[in-house]
C-alpha cells in the first residue's frame, strides 16, 4: 500500500487495519494509530 493506504495492484482497493504496519510495534495498543491511518485514509479518499 502506498502512504494512503491504497493498493498498488488495484486502485479502488483501500487497506485501512493494522495489517499495512511493518510490526506490532512491541506490545502497545495500536489502536490510536489505526485510527489515525483510517482518518488520513478517508481524506485522501474525499479528496
Amino acid at each position: 500500500v502506498n502512504a494512503a493506504c491504497r493498493s498498488h495492484d488495484h486502485s479502488n482497493l483501500y487497506i485501512a487495519d493494522a495489517s499495512v504496519f511493518p510490526s506490532s510495534g512491541g506490545g502497545e495498543s495500536p489502536a490510536l494509530s489505526i485510527h489515525a491511518l483510517s482518518v488520513r485514509m478517508a481524506d485522501a479518499i474525499a479528496g
